[in-house]
C-alpha cells in the first residue's frame, strides 16, 4: 500500500486478526514445531477488520484511514508440525470507506489466487500471542481531489512486509485476532513508489515510509503454537 498516510494510530485491519507486538520475533528458522487448530487441508479463511485499517507516510504525517477491510484467504494445512513459511496465504483484500484528509480515496490490493499475499510465522508462541508477518503486500491507491495516485509496497525490488502478532480464539466458535501494530514497527519495509508527478509532496512522493496499522478478526478462529 503505497500513497498516502498519516501515522497509524491503532488502525484495525486489513487482513487478520490480532497481533501485538510485544518483544522483537525470533527468526523463522529457530523454530521447530507450528501446529495449527482446525486441522484439515485447504481450510478457507475470511478476515474483517475491527477498527480503522490506517496507512501513515511517516515523512508528512498524512494518513490513509480506511473504515472497512474484508479479506479472503487458505489455510493449505492445518494440524502439524508444519513450516512456518507461508503457513496461510491471503487471496483477495477489499478496502472501503477510505479517505486520505478527508477525501475519498480508492485502494485497490494486489492479493488473489494467483498472487497471494503470505502469512509467516517468525517467533515462538507465548500465552497464546504468535509473532509473525505478512509478505507481498502491495496496494495501489487513487485519489482524485487530491491529483495523487500511486503505490504501497516493498521498498525497492523487495517484496512488502507488515509485521504482526496473532492471537488465539478465547472460545470455540469465537475469531481469532491478527493485527498490525501502529508505529514504530519492527521489519516492515513499505514505501511509496509510482508517485503521479501532480501529487503535491507535502502529501507523498517515492520512497517514503509508511507504517501500516489496523487488527482483523479471523473465522474460522484457528490456535496457534509455535515452539
Amino acid at each position: 500500500m503505497r500513497k498516502i498516510a498519516q501515522k497509524a494510530v491503532t488502525a484495525t485491519a486489513v487482513v487478520a486478526s490480532a497481533i501485538a507486538l510485544t518483544a522483537a520475533p525470533a527468526p523463522a528458522a529457530l523454530l521447530t514445531s507450528v501446529t495449527i487448530n482446525p486441522t484439515g487441508t485447504n481450510i478457507a479463511l475470511s478476515a474483517v477488520n475491527s477498527g480503522n485499517i490506517v496507512g501513515a507516510n511517516d515523512r508528512t504525517g498524512v494518513a490513509l484511514i480506511c473504515t472497512g477491510l474484508t479479506a479472503t484467504g487458505v489455510l493449505p494445512s492445518g494440524g502439524g508440525p508444519l513450516s512456518p513459511i507461508h503457513i496461510a496465504k491471503v487471496t483477495g483484500v477489499t478496502f472501503s470507506g477510505c479517505t486520505v484528509l478527508g477525501n475519498p480515496a480508492t485502494v485497490t490490493a494486489t492479493a488473489s489466487a494467483a498472487n497471494p499475499w503470505w502469512l509467516d510465522v517468525t517467533g515462538n508462541t507465548a500465552a497464546g500471542v504468535t509473532p509473525g508477518k505478512l509478505t507481498g503486500v502491495d496496494v495501489h491507491i487513487v485519489v482524485p481531489a487530491l491529483n495523487c495516485t500511486g503505490d504501497a509496497n516493498g521498498a525497492g525490488s523487495a517484496v512488502g512486509v507488515v509485521p504482526g502478532t496473532h492471537t488465539d480464539r478465547v472460545s470455540a466458535g469465537a475469531p481469532s485476532k491478527l493485527k498490525l501494530p501502529p508505529p514504530p514497527n519492527q521489519g516492515d519495509n513499505i514505501e511509496m513508489a509510482n508517485v503521479s508527478a501532480t501529487c503535491p509532496a507535502s502529501i507523498a512522493k517515492n520512497n517514503d515510509p509508511v507504517t501500516l496499522a489496523g487488527t482483523l478478526n479471523i473465522t474460522p478462529g484457528l490456535t496457534v503454537l509455535a515452539t
